[in-house]
């Protein structure tokens, strides 16, 4: 039996030599910031495909211990991150998500990340 899936958001990052993580996309519909906090609300995003462009980044998807250069995931341009299995929900690595260049890198990379529920 398919399962589809329904695109909720995108975004690009700009990978340098400092770690940077995802945002997750905003709510659109019904009660769009906390009363208590006034920010925004952010989708819960179940599953994404994750590109990378340019130069080779590293990830993780960890609180206590970011990628590096040389730590992490490693991600090629050009190669697809697809974490888009129905079975699964990947909101807790979508949301401690981090990317840094990779040691081989010569200039900034960029990650493009559809966002799908």
């Amino acid at each position: 039996m398919a399962i589809a899936l329904n695109q909720t958001g995108t975004e690009s990052i700009t990978v340098s030599g400092s770690v940077v993580g995802t945002t997750l996309p905003l709510v659109t519909t019904g009660e769009l910031t906390d009363p208590t906090t006034g920010l925004p609300y952010r989708q819960t995003p179940r599953h994404a495909l994750i590109q990378c462009y340019g130069q080779p980044v590293r990830y993780a998807s960890n609180l206590t211990i970011a990628p590096s250069g040389v730590f992490g995931q490693k991600l090629l341009p050009g190669e697809t991150l697809d974490l888009t299995d129905p079975h699964r929900d990947y909101y807790g690595f979508l949301k401690y998500l981090r990317f840094v260049l990779d040691v081989d890198a010569t200039e900034d990379a960029q990650v493009e990340i559809d966002y799908f529920q």
